[in-house]
């Protein structure tokens, strides 16, 4: 589970890579790509076959890929403030086509790996993920450039259209710092995100694994070691290359990283914070 950008399609392949096994998604679109089958023949709603590698053998998970839910701004211009319950259910959502979604029972789900980045440069790489919205049709139609600058001028139109729905979910000191934050509600929604989390693998009694994607830079040996074992694969000494250098905290300033610091403490669960505190 992950909130997007959070390195989801470097985790998934490096497990693909490493084992030499399947994966598995809850988004059509990847299914599609091998036939959307089902991973189990009593769900056919879903999870499906993200590859066609090996199938796994007993004892061996298969890690699927999912966002769950409240990772988004509303065409509303309200802020998705989807509940513990609510996020639950669409962890198991699984999209059938770009427009019906249906959910599938969790009766199979045994783990989660839990997935956390760098807050600062989570909310960068979303926007440079909006490059490859073909909706968006890259830099010319999107109007922004893929730089700090852009990222900068970005958030300042984002902001507006966001800033009274902010508002209802901030207390008025909280408003306060975090005015002239650019893109201020995706740090809102990034939290929000994480609690939700934290709450349902709790409330489902499931085995917890935290992984936190710049650990494949700084320990990779180690992180391996135990993402594998976490999921009963043998380490079969395939490496999948980690690409360094994807960080982005010079796109804000000292004084914007302390205000943002400041919130999202009071925000955050004790689990959230404690996983996050260390990149402040």
């Amino acid at each position: 589970m992950s909130f997007p950008n959070s390195g989801t399609t470097y985790t998934i392949r490096f497990v693909k890579v490493s084992t030499g096994k399947r994966v598995g998604t809850n988004y059509h679109k990847e299914a599609n790509k091998v036939g959307k089958l089902p991973i189990f023949d009593d769900q056919p709603e879903g999870p499906y076959w993200g590859t066609l590698n090996d199938l796994p053998v007993a004892g061996e998970h298969v890690l699927v890929k999912t966002h769950c839910g409240g990772y988004h701004t509303l065409d509303t211009r309200g802020i998705d403030r989807t509940s513990e319950g609510r996020f639950i259910w669409e962890c198991a959502m699984a999209s059938l086509s770009d427009d019906i979604s249906k959910a599938y029972p969790l009766k199979h789900v045994k783990k989660t790996v839990h997935l956390i980045r760098d807050p600062f440069s989570n909310i960068v790489a979303r926007f440079h993920n909006r490059f490859k919205d073909p909706s968006i049709g890259g830099e010319k139609n999107f109007g922004y450039r893929n730089t700090k600058e852009g990222f900068r001028q970005f958030c300042e139109k984002y902001q507006q259209s966001y800033q009274r729905a902010q508002q209802q979910l901030l207390t008025e000191h909280q408003t306060t710092l975090m005015k002239d934050v650019p893109c201020a509600v995706e740090f809102i929604l990034y939290v929000q995100w994480h609690n939700n989390a934290f709450k349902t693998t709790k409330m489902m009694g499931i085995d917890v694994m935290v992984l936190h994607y710049e650990s494949f830079e700084t320990r990779f040996d180690e992180t391996t070691d135990n993402l594998l074992s976490f999921l009963g694969y043998q380490n079969s000494k395939r490496k999948y290359k980690f690409e360094s250098g994807k960080t982005y905290s010079e796109y804000f300033r000292p004084k914007e990283r302390q205000k943002v610091k400041e919130v999202l403490q009071e925000l955050a669960s004790t689990e959230t914070w404690a996983e996050i505190k260390d990149y402040f």
